[in-house]
């Protein structure tokens, strides 16, 4: 698995280099700049999985940086650390869909105890059966992922639609919208646009109890045909689900 990056974007020196050396020290790849154009040219380069951000930076301040990205469909995923001696800014970042807002002077170990729970993939779980869920959780290691659970699919969009999430598994026997209108509304009001989509399929779907290659697999193609949709089904790939998608994502 590769380092994780972080950006740090703050023309004060010193913060910095003491975020730079906790960061590195914890196997980080860090990149650095002194305001928001070194910024933009870092993320287009290096695309970070976080960005600790100063507000009051020359050249383009970190407000407008902020609105760049988050009006970006490449880079509004990035989650996005605000960290300034400015108080008063609070509100206004929180409105704007900042991610966390901390004040100078700050602790280290609060900034990053805070970007490594923001640095992890999100990923929401569909499903109303308890093992389900354990089974599918232990397919995404905390170490690496953040993971939520619901019960029912029609709690699905009002979750994708206020939290941005990487990944959804879904469980298909509790399943009823056809593929194609599911994953219309997915796209239609989801945070990130480039969501994943993963149908969870076993011996509990219906018409799928028989063992039946031919059936299981046309569904599959369906609902691989409806968008950003990954399939997985035991008794067609023959591989746990962890191993299913270190392939294929």
């Amino acid at each position: 698995m590769r380092r994780k990056k972080v950006l740090l974007l703050d023309d004060d020196l010193n913060s910095i280099q003491l975020l730079q050396l906790r960061f590195e020290a914890l196997g980080y790849e860090v990149f650095t700049g002194m305001d928001g154009l070194q910024g933009l040219i870092k993320v287009r380069k290096q695309m970070p999985d976080l960005i600790i951000l100063d507000v009051m930076m020359p050249r383009l301040d970190g407000i407008e940086f902020f609105k760049i990205l988050k009006q970006s469909d490449q880079y509004a995923g990035i989650p996005i650390i605000i960290l300034t001696g400015r108080h008063d800014l609070r509100d206004r970042f929180i409105k704007m869909g900042c991610d966390y807002f901390a004040t100078k002077p700050f602790q280290n170990e609060e900034i990053v105890s805070k970007a490594e729970e923001l640095i992890k993939q999100h990923v929401l779980i569909v499903g109303d059966d308890h093992e389900f869920q354990e089974h599918i959780q232990a397919s995404f290691p905390e170490d690496f992922y953040y993971v939520k659970t619901i019960h029912y699919p029609n709690e699905l969009f009002q979750e994708i639609a206020k939290s941005y999430f990487h990944f959804v598994v879904i469980r298909l026997a509790q399943v009823s919208t056809p593929p194609a209108e599911l994953m219309q509304n997915v796209i239609k009001v989801s945070k990130n646009p480039n969501i994943l989509v993963v149908i969870y399929s076993d011996a509990y779907v219906k018409g799928f109890e028989v063992n039946d290659p031919t059936v299981i697999s046309r569904a599959a193609v369906e609902w691989v045909k409806a968008g950003r949709v990954l399939f997985y089904d035991y008794r067609l790939h023959q591989v746990s689900l962890s191993r299913y998608l270190e392939e294929n994502v």
